[in-house]
């Protein structure tokens, strides 16, 4: 971890989207933002000349709280954008970059706030994350901040809202998804690559975000406690929509706990996929590593086996060139396993060769050197070793080096059988097994003890060294390629061999693998979460509105209107509920109109003197 004095030291740099998509995303994306501002304006306080001069000062800070304070995480090998050739570097941790936008959240109202974090943004941006979508992260995250901070509603959930900490804590859950969406946009190449490359850096840069988001939200509870009145959200203090209707209430409830069970279960069913991609290709490449080193011992078995089997049969002190010319053709005919052949004397000097041609030192490699030296001064009885093509520059070769001795038993020279990968037909199998991950845009390599390739597929991306690790048993490795991207490595030793095998494959292969097995099984129940969530609302409809529909006949029971009949069909608790009304309607409707009838009887009796007028009356 390392100090950071500022940030403004490098030359700045803002990289945008190449793709129709991403600048498609961009500004639908900003549309949004702007359409969340003006739905939300009810939440801007009017602003006096002490908050515009705040603002402008909030504003003007926002460079030197982004610029300055902060320190940068341990070095990891990061990946560069997918078709970009930038690298963005680790990104820096600047602990009071989110405190301006915080402070004009809860201070100034939403429209303060987005433009403070946008400002904010475009800095940090410009200097540490290189991307335009670290503006529209912030923005977007300050909105939904200060919304929080300015509403007004009564109940306990939203009173601990009003809190910057929490605000902080519970919006700040949302930086992982608008990373992520900023990240698949601003690159290119495929989906699988965009993802990998997003969740590779998102750890980090939530980290970054998160940090100086606490800090922000840590000091602006502070300051809220030390200055209640000047903050948003004072009395007097509204119904929140759960209070006021019954469908939101449901809705506030179900919805957040559904969404959130569904987030994890997309979540779970990425990860398990994700990690039986992983397994696959794991299974796949220790499958074909292990084909190839089987293969390879039984080559050099053969080569050595072949080059001691000729060296047996030539005596150079008491054989003609012709004849051991005759014996070798003879030997290549029945195992056609070398494409060159050369015969040395004991001065290491050529006796002869297939086809015709010297054994020049100068044509070969140190190694092969010391290993013919050893041959005829050591009397080694067979070696081999990985030598540079004679056809090939790029490519390498096999030297299966024997022993000669002559009638005497004295050492009398030595016998170098070369054979290419290519032509040699025992090599074929390996050479298949070792392209077999070509499908998936892999790489397979035969490397030495000390890294360099002795076969490469395919050829036309052949590297001339392997820099990765070389273990003692077989282990797959998570590395960066030369291009920036993430490749899987399996390295697997050859064994009674210093050589091992080395298979790569684009870690967005994996990715690719795990979109294909989770994105079914995520888009059907992203589908039955829309038609659950939709279900719902319609469910709370039809009973908010006959719910309704009951108040409304119960105002006109209180103003008197007892002859509008209710509908009392349905046998739920619903349909008791309007039959309940409705003998209640019938009830006072009859009772009324016995007093109505009370009331003219006596009206007549007391307007009546005579006995019998009294009586008609009754």
């Amino acid at each position: 971890m390392t100090l950071i004095t500022s940030l403004f030291g490098d030359s700045p740099l803002l990289l945008f989207p190449t793709t129709l998509s991403g600048w498609g995303g961009l500004l639908l994306w900003i549309g949004v933002l702007v359409g969340l501002l003006w739905r939300w304006r009810a939440f801007q306080p009017v602003w006096g000349r002490r908050q515009r001069l705040l603002f402008v000062l909030l504003l003007f800070s926002s460079p030197l709280a982004v610029g300055f304070l902060g320190f940068r995480l341990p070095e990891s090998p990061m990946l560069t954008l997918p078709g970009i050739a930038f690298d963005p570097g680790s990104t820096p941790v600047m602990v009071l970059s989110a405190l301006p936008w915080v402070l004009a959240g809860g201070l100034l109202g939403p429209f303060a706030a987005t433009g403070v974090a946008v400002a904010a943004g475009l800095f940090f941006a410009a200097y540490g994350s290189h991307t335009i979508f670290t503006l529209l992260e912030w923005g977007t995250i300050a909105l939904l901040v200060s919304v929080a901070l300015q509403q007004r509603f009564r109940t306990p959930a939203f009173r601990w809202l009003r809190h910057p900490l929490v605000s902080v804590l519970m919006v700040g859950l949302l930086y992982p998804l608008l990373f992520t969406l900023g990240a698949v946009l601003l690159a290119q190449g495929s989906l699988a690559s965009r993802l990998d490359y997003a969740f590779v850096r998102l750890p980090t840069a939530w980290l970054a975000f998160g940090a100086s988001a606490l800090m922000g939200g840590g000091v602006a509870e502070l300051l809220r406690l030390g200055i209640p009145r000047a903050w948003g959200g004072q009395p007097p203090y509204i119904p929140s929509p759960s209070e006021s209707s019954l469908e939101t209430r449901f809705l506030v409830v179900f919805v957040p706990v559904f969404l959130t069970l569904l987030l994890v279960f997309m979540l779970g069913d990425w990860i398990i996929a994700g990690r039986a991609a992983r397994d696959m290709l794991e299974k796949r490449m220790a499958s074909v590593s292990l084909a190839v080193a089987d293969d390879l011992p039984y080559l050099l078995n053969v080569g050595q086996s072949a080059v001691a089997h000729l060296a047996e049969n030539l005596h150079p002190d008491v054989q003609t060139p012709a004849e051991m010319r005759a014996i070798l053709e003879r030997e290549i005919a029945s195992l056609p396993f070398f494409q060159r052949i050369y015969v040395l004397d004991a001065q290491q000097q050529t006796l002869l060769s297939l086809p015709e041609g010297e054994y020049q030192v100068a044509m070969t490699t140190l190694i092969e050197q010391v290993g013919v030296g050893m041959a005829v001064e050591a009397a080694i009885p067979v070696q081999f070793y990985a030598v540079p093509s004679l056809e090939n520059a790029a490519g390498q070769e096999l030297s299966f080096i024997a022993t000669v001795y002559g009638q005497d038993g004295q050492v009398a020279g030595a016998v170098i059988g070369r054979t290419t990968w290519e032509a040699n037909p025992l090599a074929q199998s390996l050479l298949a097994n070792l392209s077999g991950l070509e499908d998936l845009d892999g790489v397979g390599m035969l490397v030495n003890e000390d890294g360099e390739v002795l076969y490469h597929s395919p050829a036309e991306r052949m590297l001339s060294v392997y820099k990765g690790k070389k273990l003692g048993e077989a282990a797959l490795l998570d590395t960066v390629a030369p291009d920036g991207s993430r490749q899987l490595v399996y390295y697997r030793p050859v064994p009674g061999t210093t050589w091992g095998v080395v298979l790569m494959v684009p870690a967005r292969q994996a990715q690719q693998i795990a979109l294909e097995i989770a994105a079914p099984v995520i888009g059907t129940v992203f589908l039955l979460a829309i038609a659950g969530i939709v279900f719902l609302r319609v469910s709370l409809r039809m009973i908010t509105g006959s719910l309704r529909q009951l108040t409304d006949e119960a105002e006109r029971i209180a103003q008197g209107q007892l002859d509008h009949a209710l509908q009392t069909d349905g046998a739920d608790e619903t349909g008791r509920l309007r039959r309940a009304f409705e003998r209640m309607r019938l009830s006072l409707k009859a009772r009324l109109d016995e007093l109505n009838r009370l009331l003219r009887v006596s009206q007549g009796v007391a307007s009546n003197v005579r006995l019998e007028d009294s009586l008609q009356q009754i």
